[in-house]
């Protein structure tokens, strides 16, 4: 597996336009979330959230008074990490194997509150009930002190941030744990700046501060020691936090925000983001959903209907699928099960019973089993999906933001790369808009359609010996709606053309445009 990573050196169909978010120290997760103090094992409510350019979007799976399943739906701006707003009802839209339907909006319960106080944490307070804490639903059972799931490895990217939140280098790391000895450490740690020896480093886990440190030695280019560096990290699902101490700077840690970017077991290898770089898409079995709101594609039309909300953490699939019976009423089932190699397979199962707005503490149970859903995806935001009596059908991440693709606003922000293998590393920091690009500090970025994916961000100079535009960096890729990507970097030779030599590069988005940064919040030391 090292050789492996040697060579990065290692629903609602909603037309939404809307207010963006004020600054924020974190990113909110997306995918299913729950009432943290309503977790016990038994079926019950829960919550799909999703959070993209300043917008909510929120599915309450939940019940009506006569024990019915039933969903409502919210959506709005968020404003200092804070939405409020109308759940509404719906009904009349497609049931499975129906054909066309288009549902209803069919009244109001009253107002949801949502409060994030980080990445995975926040309160909610839905109509007729008190405040309760919410947290983001873990099924992937990795325990606190696993930095990675025991016999895989998992590559990560940590942009190091200056006090004013500014990319001014980027790691490559791999994360993983021996199977037997259940050792957890980074089997390499790449910069710019420097790196760990080949051997890699263990990790130690806190449990006072519930965080791990990695010490090791820094090497140059030519593996000669330049000092120590200590690593402290917080990582949860796909997200991180941590900070990075180098030994000539023992005052001064800097803040490190990142997320995974692939996942390597003993049988399989998973892209979590967009992959651009043949190496590497060759080697995918296939793709992992990103987390949140997924949508028909052929039934987007921008009319109230069916949706699913996707979750898949460490091979294990969940779906909650919010659609309709017979009779027009709205309903869920939830499907779980194994996920591998971009599949999954597994039963559509209806649940009665349960809390209603203001019921106090009740538990639902099975009460039907609608068939099978199959599943598969082709990247990260795009798949198929065969419903019980319907033939399969294209499926795609549901994207609601203000800006996105191929609006050349969504590439606002500060981008980083890393070229791990070269040791080069490029900060983007997009400030403007003009001519169909986005520019900041004599650099560009612009969506356009090539072998290597679908954005290209360049720095160019003129040289007025040769009176020609030599371009100083060229990078490739295809950017998820998380800010992750693997792309390419194209070389460039002395007379500023392309040439046939590229190299992987790892690509994230440290701050968007809003100046909402990347990572879990703050690394709160208990």
């Amino acid at each position: 597996m090292k050789k492996l990573f040697h060579k990065l050196g290692i629903v609602s169909c909603l037309a939404v336009s809307l207010p963006a978010m004020a600054a924020s120290e974190f990113t909110v997760q997306n995918g299913t979330w729950v009432v943290t103090s309503e977790v016990n094992g038994q079926p019950g409510r829960g919550m799909a959230i999703d959070v993209q350019d300043g917008t909510l979007v929120m599915q309450v799976y939940n019940y009506e008074t006569s024990g019915e399943p039933t969903f409502h739906l919210a959506s709005g701006p968020i404003a200092n990490e804070r939405f409020n707003g109308p759940l509404s009802r719906y009904r009349g839209g497609r049931h499975f194997g129906s054909g066309p339907l288009e549902g209803v909006v069919d009244g109001s319960p009253g107002d949801v509150e949502v409060k994030f106080t980080s990445a995975t944490t926040g309160t909610v307070q839905f109509p007729g009930e008190p405040v309760v804490g919410i947290s983001r639903f873990r099924f992937d059972g990795l325990a606190n002190n696993l930095l990675a799931p025991q016999g895989s490895m998992e590559l990560w990217a940590a942009v190091e941030l200056d006090a004013n939140q500014k990319p001014i280098d980027m790691w490559t790391l791999v994360l993983g744990t021996d199977g037997e000895s259940q050792t957890t450490g980074l089997s390499a740690a790449v910069s710019s700046s420097g790196r760990a020896p080949d051997a890699g480093s263990r990790c130690a886990f806190i449990q006072t501060v519930q965080l791990f440190r990695c010490g090791f030695q820094l090497l140059d280019e030519d593996r000669n020691p330049i000092g120590m560096a200590s690593l402290e990290l917080r990582r949860e699902l796909d997200g991180m936090v941590g900070t990075i101490t180098r030994s000539t700077a023992p005052n001064a840690p800097r803040k490190l925000v990142g997320g995974r970017l692939i996942a390597m077991g003993a049988q399989h290898f998973t892209a979590d983001v967009p992959v651009t770089t043949p190496d590497f898409l060759a080697l995918a079995a296939g793709s992992q959903p990103e987390p949140g709101t997924w949508v028909v594609g052929p039934e987007l039309n921008g009319r109230p209907g069916r949706g699913m909300a996707l979750d898949v953490q460490n091979g294990t699939f969940v779906m909650q699928v919010y659609n309709y019976e017979a009779n027009g009423a709205p309903t869920f089932h939830l499907a779980t099960g194994p996920f591998a190699d971009g599949q999954a397979v597994a039963s559509l199962i209806r649940y009665s019973g349960g809390r209603f707005f203001g019921s106090g503490a009740l538990s639902g149970r099975e009460s039907a089993n609608a068939g099978e859903v199959s599943v598969s995806f082709t990247t990260p935001t795009t798949g198929y999906v065969r419903f019980p009596g319907e033939p399969a059908v294209p499926i795609q991440r549901f994207q609601f933001a203000a800006a996105q693709a191929p609006q050349p606003e969504s590439l606002l922000g500060r981008w980083a790369f890393i070229d791990s293998n070269g040791r080069r590393f490029d900060s983007y920091d997009m400030t403007a808009v003009a001519g169909g690009r986005v520019t900041g500090g004599g650099k560009q970025c612009a969506y356009e359609s090539t072998a290597y994916g679908t954005v290209r961000c360049t720095e160019s100079v003129y040289d007025n010996a040769t009176h020609k535009t030599v371009y100083v960096s060229d990078y490739r890729f295809t950017p998820g709606t998380a800010g992750r990507a693997l792309g390419v970097s194209m070389r460039i030779d002395n007379q500023g053309q392309l040439t046939s030599d590229t190299r992987v590069v790892a690509v994230m988005r440290a701050v968007d445009r809003d100046g909402v940064l990347a990572g879990l919040g703050p690394l709160i030391k208990p």
